[in-house]
């Protein structure tokens, strides 16, 4: 049986990442502050009412801060089980990490 998720999208094309809650974290972490929220004294990347980053062109579907994006988007891995349950629950498919 074929996988239907193994033919993933280009990450400049896809932009589903952009759509997870990023706590900021890592201490070199430099997101300029108007990405920024903070909520119970942890900072997080900021997101619009769809679920987007903020820092998620609309148009382009590119960050817009890419250069200074935070550590956790450096460290995402496409085709990885985070990604895989991305695409998913954006398909409607409730998916659990594996």
């Amino acid at each position: 049986m074929s996988n239907p998720f193994n033919d993933l999208p280009a990450c400049a094309g896809c932009g589903k990442c952009c759509h997870l809650v990023v706590e900021l974290a890592s201490p070199g972490d430099d997101v300029p502050e108007e990405y920024v929220i903070e909520r119970f004294g942890v900072r997080f990347m900021d997101q619009r009412g769809n679920g987007a980053c903020a820092a998620l062109d609309a148009a382009t579907q590119l960050c817009a801060i890419y250069e200074r994006r935070p550590q956790v988007c450096r460290d995402f891995a496409r085709g990885a089980a985070l990604c895989h349950r991305a695409v998913r629950s954006r398909a409607g498919i409730l998916a659990a990490v594996t």
